[in-house]
């Protein structure tokens, strides 16, 4: 039965790897988990893998945000320079607190970061289409590893269950 686990958690992967993010585990024909049957070592095991899966995932909720975040700002920052007009003095930072007067030759393209330590020069209609597909990339990462956390969430709960269950039969078969 921790084959049948195992298998359930390689479907998820492929799942989230392919955007099938709905996946059971009676989607494994034939190898639905029955927490019921497993050794209590099987269990254990299987548990802690499973908190520490969510553990991992719910780390990278904070971060997926983070970066629909910045993409929502790119693409109000590539908004808000079409209003430029060419010549206009504007602030060009430096660092985090430094910044030098500088003027706007052209807005019709911006430098976009493609990530890797490129750059590409694109069009403002261009460069907003691009973030924005970055931002759609960015909302469907979020959205698998919410579905996988709900996924995640439900086996330990069946586990939890299962816990109890063993031990209030356990203190019944003593009394």
């Amino acid at each position: 039965m921790h084959m049948a686990l195992t298998r359930f958690f390689l479907l998820l992967v492929e799942n989230l790897m392919t955007g099938t993010s709905n996946a059971q585990p009676s989607d494994v024909p034939g190898q639905q988990l029955d927490v019921g049957t497993l050794p209590n070592e099987a269990l254990e095991a299987i548990y802690k893998q499973v908190v520490v899966e969510l553990d991992t995932l719910s780390k990278t909720l904070p971060l997926i945000q983070g970066a629909i975040n910045e993409r929502i700002a790119a693409i109000e920052a590539i908004k808000k320079f079409q209003s430029i007009k060419p010549d206009d003095e504007v602030l060009v930072p430096l660092t985090l607190s430094s910044y030098v007067k500088g003027n706007v030759p052209d807005t019709s393209k911006v430098m976009v970061i493609l990530g890797g330590g490129y750059t590409a020069e694109m069009s403002v209609p261009d460069a907003i289409e691009f973030e924005n597909s970055r931002l759609q990339t960015r909302r469907a990462e979020l959205s698998k590893v919410k579905n996988a956390m709900a996924i995640h969430n439900q086996t330990r709960a069946q586990i939890e269950d299962e816990v109890e269950r063993r031990r209030v039969s356990s203190t019944a078969q003593k009394q």
